[in-house]
């Protein structure tokens, strides 16, 4: 190690705007409640959505082939709703469980 990496650098976060001492508070009190924070109006990242069985609940990962295009959308879509793509694709089997659900049981009434 040589003395050239102790020099300092410069920080990694920048403030853009400043924040008054009692916002700050009023932000942070907030964020404790877990209530949700617009983060275009503050400097406070926002909590993540709350999800069915908590964090410890386990998770695998998995892999899907997708073209070039339907990769654009599906970041795309990720971005202007700000879901991550993960959550999308889990809110979407769930929805598709419940529509084939409601289809087999009108199905079943009509026979």
């Amino acid at each position: 190690m040589s003395l050239s990496s102790l020099k300092k650098s410069k920080p990694s976060v920048s403030n853009k705007a400043p924040v008054s001492v009692e916002s700050f508070i009023d932000q942070a009190v907030s964020y404790a409640n877990g209530e949700r924070i617009d983060t275009t109006l503050s400097n406070v990242v926002r909590m993540p959505d709350k999800t069915p069985g908590g964090p410890h609940k386990k998770m695998r990962r998995a892999t899907f082939t997708l073209d070039e295009k339907t990769i654009e959308k599906f970041t795309l879509l990720s971005e202007q709703t700000g879901t991550a793509r993960s959550k999308l694709i889990r809110l979407w089997v769930e929805q598709a469980m419940v529509e084939t659900t409601q289809e087999v049981l009108r199905q079943e009434l009509l026979y």
